[in-house]
């Protein structure tokens, strides 16, 4: 007879979880990576949702129902979100979400045009990964709605690896991470954003600047580090990172 599986502190946590001794799925996920273009935000007399609320007015425009972020986590019920913005320098605003295309401006229809990759998530989400992969280049932008645009349907999609924008791997590998000590103590990591040997040789040139966001409904911080003693929400960055703040 096979030993029994020795119970792991995952275990744990899903047994008070169950039991509800302790609320550890209160903070999770639940962030959406990109909400413009939905239903959910859309007052336009025309029921045109996608072209009520394109990707370019979410960072000007205030989400009455919903919000997103980049590698974000929040409560259940957003009453606060904590999320990634970054900058590379030659963007003309933040990567603060998802970019993409709107049903449409696709020639196959809405699509998502990034890369990213969830890496690891727990039943409790007492520990989480991710990773982003950030142009070193101004973002394309223009030339994924544009091209795409001119594209047939029975035509394969232009994807962002089609644009040139990671050759020469000149590309930020960002990796962020969130781990809980206990149901309100999590802590998150943002780790080694570097992928070419360019990005060590020439830092005067290759900088990403990370800013933490924060939303509390419409209160928005844009800060190095955050202390929240309610919640005890810490971040630190590892010191491969060069920052600008």
């Amino acid at each position: 007879m096979q030993d029994p599986i020795k119970p792991t502190p995952e275990h744990q946590r899903l047994t008070e979880h169950r039991q509800r001794r302790a609320d550890w799925r209160r903070w999770g996920p639940y962030l959406s990576e990109r909400a413009w273009g939905t239903v959910r935000e859309d007052y336009s007399a025309d029921g045109e949702a996608w072209d009520h609320f394109p990707y370019r007015h979410a960072r000007r425009r205030a989400y009455r129902w919903n919000e997103d972020g980049l590698a974000g986590i929040s409560d259940r019920n957003q009453h606060l979100c904590f999320a990634l913005a970054l900058w590379n320098e030659q963007d003309s605003h933040l990567k603060e979400r998802l970019f993409g295309l709107t049903g449409p401006q696709g020639n196959h229809g809405e699509d998502v045009k990034e890369s990213y990759f969830y890496l690891d998530s727990t039943p409790t989400h007492s520990y989480m990964r991710m990773l982003y992969k950030y142009p070193q280049g101004r973002f394309p932008y223009e030339a994924l709605v544009e091209q795409n645009a001119r594209r047939g349907h029975a035509e394969p999609e232009l994807e962002l690896e089609h644009t040139g924008a990671f050759d020469e791997q000149r590309y930020f590998d960002v990796f962020v991470e969130y781990a809980k000590a206990d149901q309100q103590d999590i802590l998150r990591a943002h780790r080694n954003p570097t992928s070419s040997q360019q990005s060590y040789e020439f830092t005067e040139i290759l900088r990403i600047h990370r800013h933490p966001t924060n939303y509390i409904y419409i209160y928005t911080l844009h800060i190095q580090h955050i202390y929240i003693y309610v919640f005890h929400i810490y971040t630190i960055y590892s010191p491969l990172y060069i920052i600008h703040i």
